[in-house]
């Protein structure tokens, strides 16, 4: 996909994301340059890891160490 050039024009995200990945720790959203913003919140169960997707966010970066 190209995204062209700065200003991007791209649609805000609306998601809710569950994995199968318990041992992730962390996520970082990253802006367009993919430089860290925030952190995103992670819900956890058992087995499963849960997060909204940050609607003004293109990335996502999930770690498993804290």
């Amino acid at each position: 996909i190209n995204y062209g050039e700065a200003p991007w024009r791209i649609v805000n995200a609306d998601l809710n994301i569950t994995l199968a990945n318990p041992h992730l720790q962390q996520g970082m959203v990253l802006d367009l340059n993919g430089l860290p913003q925030a952190p995103v919140t992670l819900d956890r169960s058992t087995s499963t890891l849960r997060f909204t997707f940050p609607a003004q966010g293109k990335y996502v970066l999930l770690t498993d160490s804290p």
